[in-house]
C-alpha cells in the first residue's frame, strides 16, 4: 500500500493492485479525453484552466472518492496546487510501475525443471 501526501492530506493508493491500477487507467484516459475535448471547444486562457481544473477535480473524486478535492483544495480556484497534485498521483503510478518491471528481470524464466535443463545443457 502506498500512501502519497497532498496539501498535507494523505492518500491511500495501492497501485500494485490489479483492481485500483484498471481504475487509475480509466480515470487518467477519461481525464485525456476531457482535456483533448475541451481543447477542441476551442477555449483559451483562463477558461481552458477552468475547464482543467473542473477535470482534475473529477479526478481526484473519482479515483479517492466523494469529498476529495475539497478536502485538497479547498475553495481556491488555483490550478498549481491541482496540476502538482496530479503530477504526484502520476509519479506514484510510474514509480510502482518500475518496481513491476524490475520484479519482472529479477524473476527466473520457466519452473524448476526447465530451469534444470538448461544449466544441465551449460
Amino acid at each position: 500500500m502506498s500512501v502519497i501526501e497532498i496539501n498535507g492530506v494523505k492518500l491511500e493508493a495501492d497501485l500494485l493492485d490489479l483492481d485500483v491500477m484498471e481504475k487509475y487507467e480509466k480515470e487518467m484516459n477519461a481525464v485525456s479525453e476531457k482535456v483533448k475535448e475541451a481543447q477542441g471547444k476551442g477555449l483559451k486562457g483562463s477558461a481552458l484552466m477552468r475547464e482543467e481544473m473542473r477535470i482534475t477535480d473529477e479526478f481526484f473524486e473519482s479515483f479517492f472518492g466523494v469529498g476529495t478535492a475539497h478536502q485538497l483544495f479547498g475553495d481556491s480556484s488555483n490550478i498549481r496546487p491541482r496540476l502538482e497534485a496530479f503530477n504526484k498521483v502520476a509519479d506514484l503510478a510510474d514509480e510502482m510501475k518500475t518496481e513491476v518491471e524490475s520484479f519482472r528481470r529479477q524473476a527466473p524464466v520457466g519452473n524448476r525443471a526447465q530451469r534444470r535443463a538448461a544449466a544441465k545443457k551449460k
